[in-house]
């Protein structure tokens, strides 16, 4: 068994339908240790973030943080992930309202 601890850093989230952050490799088991999201606009802005079993997809019965305000020039935790387990193929997606001003960051350990 191996443990590994990897950073997920996602500059510029993109807007929606958001983009794919972290697929959990075949084999392996993965939790979301910590996380954080930065909104570098003057402007108060949201982010959204969907957890996916491998083979789904999109939808809104898979939002695990949903348009989280993150007022201007400031970051905010992202709670609603933290010790959320994958299993292979599952994936994370993310998108923000001001995308290429918010940047995502997760700690992620994954065993195999």
């Amino acid at each position: 068994m191996s443990v590994l601890f990897k950073p997920v850093e996602i500059e510029q989230l993109a807007v929606t339908p958001g983009g794919t952050i972290y697929t959990c490799p075949s084999n392996t088991t993965a939790q979301v240790l910590q996380g954080n999201c930065t909104n570098e606009s003057s402007s108060a802005a949201s982010f959204t973030i969907h957890v996916i079993k491998s083979g789904g997809s999109l939808a809104d019965t898979n939002i695990y943080t949903d348009a989280q305000n993150i007022p201007p020039n400031d970051f905010d935790l992202v709670t609603g992930l933290v010790g959320m387990i994958l299993e292979g193929g599952d994936f994370i997606i993310a998108f923000g309202s001001a995308g290429s001003s918010m940047n995502l960051k997760l700690s992620i350990k994954e065993i195999a």
